[in-house]
């Protein structure tokens, strides 16, 4: 018995030791891929996006899951935090982000979702990241959680649309997407849109 609950540490200690190894990989290869690529947006309004001096509210921003790699890159250091499941994947995930600057909530529509919402609703002077199809899809699929999220908050709504030239694609639900080195990344800021209070 005792080496059983030994070798059950063991493990575990091993599992958190490859999460932290492959978020800090992670995150250096993507900073790494950054620098490599012309990274241009447009806008309804510049000042929709957190980098511009004249962003005066606390945003709600939505982009689908497969085009995550951009935003996670890019807005690292400008007060976001985002919504990442609980699940193994996500634990790299999660650890990646904080390496590049981000804050993390932990939780998803399938697990957790309670907790994540109530951690997301204490969220004060912090801009919110959300993949509304995450975390299992069905892919461009809208989940009405963030609505919800919005509504309660007062916060706008700012979706946003990526793209990349001829990304590679992963074999996942998503296709998630990753863009090659030295090549275009694109992203169209909609406007700021108001969610009307009370939704359920």
């Amino acid at each position: 018995m005792e080496g059983m609950y030994t070798n059950g540490w063991g493990m575990k200690l091993k599992g958190l030791f490859v999460q932290r190894v492959a978020g800090l990989c992670a995150a250096t290869a993507a900073g790494a891929l950054r620098r490599t690529i012309d990274w241009r947006a447009v806008y309804f309004d510049p000042t929709a996006d957190p980098v511009h001096p004249l962003c005066a509210s606390w945003n709600v921003y939505l982009g689908w899951h497969d085009h995550l790699f951009m935003p996670v890159v890019l807005r690292g250091a400008k007060q976001m935090v985002a919504l990442v499941s609980e699940h193994g994947d996500g634990e790299i995930l999660a650890r990646a982000m904080r390496h590049l600057g981000w804050s993390v909530a932990r939780g998803s529509t399938t697990h957790g979702a309670r907790g994540a919402l109530r951690q997301l609703l204490r969220i004060d002077r912090r801009h919110i990241n959300l993949t509304p199809d995450g975390p299992k899809g069905p892919r461009r699929e809208m989940a009405l959680g963030a609505m919800f999220l919005a509504s309660r908050m007062g916060r706008p709504v700012v979706c946003i649309g990526y793209g990349y030239d001829r990304p590679w694609r992963a074999r996942s639900w998503d296709r998630f997407a990753v863009p090659r080195p030295f090549t275009r990344g694109r992203a169209v800021f909609g406007p700021p849109l108001y969610v009307p209070s009370g939704v359920d």
